[in-house]
């Protein structure tokens, strides 16, 4: 736009007066652009608590984080210890988490009774006494996972250079999608993601022995036998969630349905795939989750990617310190940060193998009905060698069997 208003200035006759004054506009609009942000809600010097944790349905133990954030301090992270948290319901039952390690308090799933359309909500007495409490969620029935299918396909990433300069790379790769079924109430929200599983082999080298002394000679019995080890490495996916919303009052067609939860470079030209595992490699296996959350959560996590990733924006947008659902009972004006969630999460395994033939590579993928991963070793190529040394003769030739 300054470019088309500068281009039609120098079509007036006046070409040195209306160029000055296009030159004046630009550096009042650059002036305004480097204005420096000052957040008059925050302290510098404030050390703030932080609360977060999830009530999930799929975990067996509930983790709860609670730490100081100080924003503008190289120390971004100071972990409470010391404090009581409790876990509630609005049917006046209450929980204790246990500290399991400075800053962070537990408690096993199965201690707690979880019932769908029960309100949840977390309280925190910190070591000075201050009174920190979450808004009551409810925890909502999930919408469940129809099938789960990949597509080899290509993605445009940015990816930074030793150099420090941003590129446009083209990678070809794996997306892992899930469709979910038909929602079944109004507005429903969700989160869809995917960590993945190196499954990979490795074949560990072994030696052994033993002796037999007789009376003339001596057997020597040399065992070499080689296993073969099922390694399992697992990656957590860094990249934000896929967040959305349905609703059984629209219209929902099968791509409304249909989410990607992460994506993997899959370059046929890496050939031992290297990039993923030091061993030998067979498959990725992915636990792809849909979690079903609240409006609060949904509108949190809409407000964080609308900061990490703006949409059609050519300047980032100022930073906004994002605001949970917590809050002091004791000091309502002092802020608290933090969410407190409550999930329920249908997870499906899916693995992605790679088949090589002929100097080509497929990949094909296969549903795993169940949900526990179990490694294992497989024994093969077992070998005995016996030795016979001569006693009596021992610059004789040694002979083995």
């Amino acid at each position: 736009m300054r470019i088309n208003n500068r281009n039609n200035c120098f079509r007036n006759s006046l070409f040195v007066k209306t160029g000055i004054i296009a030159m004046v506009f630009i550096s009042l609009t650059l002036s305004q652009c480097q204005v420096p942000y000052e957040n008059d809600n925050l302290d510098a010097n404030a050390k703030i608590p932080v609360v977060n944790g999830v009530l999930s349905t799929l975990n067996g133990l509930q983790s709860f984080d609670l730490y100081y954030a100080m924003p503008y301090n190289n120390n971004r992270m100071k972990r409470i210890a010391g404090a009581q948290v409790f876990l509630n319901t609005d049917t006046q039952e209450s929980y204790q988490l246990l500290e399991l390690t400075p800053g962070r308090y537990s408690i096993d799933k199965n201690l707690v009774l979880l019932n769908y359309g029960t309100g949840y909500f977390v309280e925190v007495r910190m070591p000075d006494g201050t009174l920190l409490k979450s808004e009551p969620m409810i925890l909502n029935d999930t919408i469940g996972i129809d099938k789960v299918f990949y597509d080899f396909n290509q993605q445009v990433t940015i990816v930074e250079d030793l150099n420090g300069n941003f590129n446009k790379v083209t990678e070809q790769g794996i997306f892992i999608y899930l469709k979910m079924n038909p929602p079944k109430r109004e507005n429903v929200y969700y989160r869809a993601m995917s960590d993945y599983y190196v499954h990979s082999q490795d074949w560990v080298h072994r030696e052994g022995g033993f002796q037999i002394d007789c009376t003339f000679y001596q057997l020597n019995y040399k065992i070499t036998y080689d296993t073969l080890y099922d390694v399992l490495e697992g990656v957590s996916n860094t990249n934000f969630p896929n967040i959305g919303n349905v609703s059984d009052k629209w219209e929902n067609s099968a791509a409304d349905l249909t989410v990607n939860t992460i994506f993997l470079p899959a370059d046929p030209e890496c050939r031992n795939f290297s990039q993923y595992t030091s061993n030998t490699f067979i498959e990725w296996i992915f636990p792809v989750d849909l979690i079903t959350t609240s409006a609060e959560t949904y509108n949190y996590y809409s407000k964080a990617k609308e900061q990490l990733n703006p949409s059609d924006r050519i300047f980032d947008p100022i930073p906004q310190q994002l605001y949970g659902n917590m809050y002091s009972e004791t000091e309502p004006n002092s802020a608290v940060l933090g969410l407190f969630d409550v999930v329920s999460v249908s997870r499906r395994y899916y693995a992605v193998y790679v088949e090589e033939s002929f100097g080509y590579r497929s990949y094909q993928g296969r549903f795993y009905n169940d949900t526990v991963i179990k490694g294992g070793w497989y024994p093969k190529r077992f070998y005995v060698d016996t030795t016979f040394v001569d006693t009596v003769f021992p610059e004789n030739q040694v002979f083995n069997y």
